[in-house]
């Protein structure tokens, strides 16, 4: 006998087998999409970072554009945010307190790891290898901050956002 999704049967057993083969297909559902939530997380926000340790490492540049890296760079990630929402089921959350704070760290390490490579010697390399933990566990904060979630098209067709 087959058995239609919802359909009450009468046999009670045989129900209780239907409602939990779905609910370990639901658990299922979720746990395979952990894998890709995690690699969409870690691929917006190295993009992110990257982005703004990079701009604000250039201060001469974005001075002769008249641009304010910081103004430019969120300016981007709402853009880019935008364009994720299009194709990911959700985005970082760029207006957290704790996102800016955490790039602001993560600037701060970079430079005093540049400051610790000019240094050089063995302290030189003591520090770059203490800012470099510093900076993963800075990282890993960023990673572990609430993302904002959005529903996907039913058609994924990525339209212009600029």
């Amino acid at each position: 006998m087959s058995l239609q999704p919802g359909c009450v049967t009468e046999n009670p057993g045989q129900q209780a087998r239907i409602a939990h083969a779905g609910g370990q297909n639901r658990i299922q559902d979720r746990v395979k999409a952990r894998p890709a939530d995690r690699h969409i997380r870690f691929f917006l926000l190295a993009v992110y970072a990257t982005m703004y340790v990079r701009d604000h490492m250039r201060p001469a540049f974005h001075k002769a554009l008249g641009i304010d890296p910081t103004d430019y760079d969120y300016r981007v990630f709402r853009i880019t945010s935008e364009i994720s929402r299009q194709v990911f089921p959700f985005t970082l959350d760029i207006d957290h307190p704790a996102f800016r704070k955490g790039l602001d760290r993560l600037l701060a390490i970079v430079q005093a790891t540049e400051a610790a490579k000019a240094r050089g010697g063995l302290v030189g390399r003591v520090q770059r290898l203490w800012l470099g933990l510093r900076g993963a566990a800075t990282f890993a904060r960023l990673y572990t901050l609430p993302v904002v979630p959005n529903d996907l098209p039913r058609q994924v067709r990525l339209a212009p956002a600029w």
